[in-house]
């Protein structure tokens, strides 16, 4: 009795130890095409591409030029130019990648998260 008592809380022990899975897939990259619906049409879409190189383009973007990007762990830092009004003004966003399959990425910054479906080149 006393070895099945045992048996039962190690195991339980051992599984509570266990570290928790990610939904992010080292062996995948963001490289590639994403995109998220338009807000004002449900046939468009906006988005990023990362190339291989660390240059990003915007996907029917008008105010947001992406330049580059970095992947640092589960961190993904998109940099560039927004041009407001014939105002220039450099940025980089810092978001946390959530979830990146080889379909889709979700993107967390300060509350606001982006999912984003990988496009067909």
């Amino acid at each position: 009795m006393k070895r099945v008592f045992l048996l039962i809380a190690l195991t339980s022990l051992l599984q509570g130890c266990r570290s928790t899975p990610t939904a992010v897939d080292r062996a995948i990259t963001p490289i590639g095409r994403w995109s998220i619906p338009m807000v004002s049409s449900d046939t468009e879409y906006c988005g990023i591409e990362l190339l291989e190189d660390g240059r990003a383009r915007s996907i029917n973007l008008i105010t947001l030029h992406y330049e580059e990007w970095k992947q640092r762990g589960d961190t993904l830092v998109l940099s560039g130019r927004s041009i407001v009004d014939d105002a220039e003004q450099s940025f980089a966003d810092t978001m946390k990648i959530l979830t990146l399959t080889r379909s889709k990425m979700v993107l967390q910054q300060q509350g606001f998260k982006w999912e984003m479906n990988r496009l067909q080149n």
